[in-house]
């Protein structure tokens, strides 16, 4: 029986989130129609439906979705309406359709961020590449043109269902507190801000939380970190460990716009203190990362804004002893370390001598002296294959650079069959 339903109202939205969930770990097929004979998806987990009714009346696209739901929906089963990034289309009435077609209980979240693509909503309005909604292309779209940036007005156009929206400072209030709001909300339609990759998934987890049905209305981000949470095992959880030590302005920027993509956390190594109290500060900082690794995607060492006293005359030293630790904390999470990011000339040669690496198995240039490779070990045989490394000079690239890094790497080990991916 198939996981995960989704359906969408064009062809090319529908292979899109099917291909997200694919690199997931779920086995998807997609759908050219709204149907599918059964030999085509026994055994997938997922299955993505094109109902082709973004421009059709809104009554009539209702009826589709609600066939679609009837048909293929089971118990379990995490039920999905996959809307347009730009919100065109019948999206109001498809979801009323998916909620009649559902339990009683059942809540449609709405998020309908898409950030890679520029797609964000905060205050219950939506953005495209900062612009309000009503100044991209969708209002002028020939078939099916939007009026309003404001999501709640949207939908309640063609639905008469309860509708609430939820903006960020209550979506980054703490995954308990959002999931409390979820479960007492009494609206059937939640509406949530989301503004970035890390906001989408803080809605996944309180959801999830919340244990409640609910239905993932969004252009695929939403319905893939759900998936993830409710279905996709791991062994182990793939991790990245970052070593900065550039104290550029273009490197504090990187790892900010990384901040807010990501979950990712960030230990502040004092230059000072590193000079003069070694011991004390890799201690204190191993500490910290055993106590908040599990809770993170990435793990950041980054050295503190403030150059030492002792001027240039120290850089050997200071370089060292903050890959000392940066590879103190590869070692107390090797199995879980699957990419270390390395800033700074001086910095990737002193971690990777520290971690027994003699040489890198080149890949690819992913960006101006950014670089992706896998790591030789000293014993390790041509064939055994080692942890991914990228590395980059400290002043070199735009402040998702660092992101986009990341992003390349995951989707190597995805693509090379790592189940940490």
């Amino acid at each position: 029986m198939i996981k995960v339903l989704v359906i969408s109202d064009d062809m090319t939205g529908n292979n899109d989130t099917g291909a997200l969930l694919n690199q997931a770990g779920l086995d998807t097929v997609a759908a050219l129609r709204d149907s599918l004979p059964g030999k085509y998806i026994e055994g997938r987990d997922a299955l993505c439906l094109n109902t082709d009714s973004r421009a059709l009346p809104a009554q009539d696209a209702k009826e589709l979705v609600k066939k679609a739901v009837e048909q293929y929906w089971k118990p379990g089963v995490l039920c999905c309406k996959r809307i347009d990034s730009t919100l065109r289309g019948n999206i109001g009435a498809e979801i009323e359709g998916m909620l009649e077609m559902l339990p009683e209980g059942c809540k449609a979240v709405v998020v309908p961020a898409f950030p890679r693509a520029g797609r964000i909503c905060i205050g219950g309005y939506m953005m495209v590449d900062g612009e309000l909604l009503t100044s991209s292309g969708a209002k002028r779209d020939l078939k099916t043109p939007v009026h309003s940036s404001r999501v709640q007005e949207i939908l309640a156009k063609e639905c008469r269902r309860s509708i609430q929206t939820i903006e960020l400072p209550e979506i980054r209030s703490g995954e308990k507190e959002l999931a409390y709001k979820i479960l007492k909300s009494e609206a059937d339609i939640l509406i949530m801000d989301a503004i970035c990759e890390a906001d989408i998934d803080r809605v996944a987890k309180a959801c999830v939380t919340a244990d409640i049905p609910v239905v993932c209305v969004d252009p695929g981000c939403f319905t893939v970190r759900m998936a993830q949470r409710k279905f996709v095992e791991k062994t182990r959880s793939a991790k990245n460990l970052l070593v900065v030590g550039s104290l550029s302005e273009v490197t504090r920027k990187q790892i900010a716009f990384l901040a807010e993509q990501t979950e990712l956390f960030i230990c502040r190594v004092p230059v000072r203190r590193l000079l003069r109290e070694f011991e004390s500060v890799r201690q204190e900082i191993l500490e910290k990362v055993r106590e908040n690794a599990s809770q993170y995607e990435s793990i950041c060492l980054l050295t503190d804004e403030n150059e030492p006293e002792e001027g240039i005359a120290k850089a050997q030293e200071i370089s060292d002893r903050f890959t000392e630790i940066g590879a103190g904390v590869w070692r107390n999470l090797q199995a879980e370390i699957a990419c270390v990011y390395l800033c700074g000339g001086d910095i990737a040669k002193d971690f990777l001598d520290k971690v027994r690496v003699c040489a890198i198995d080149m890949k690819e240039e992913i960006a101006p002296l950014a670089v992706y490779g896998t790591a030789i070990g000293e014993n390790q045989t041509t064939k055994e294959k080692g942890f991914q490394v990228l590395t980059k000079g400290g002043m070199i690239g735009s402040e998702s650079t660092v992101y986009e890094m990341l992003v390349y790497a995951k989707r190597a080990r995805r693509e090379e069959g790592d189940k940490r991916a």
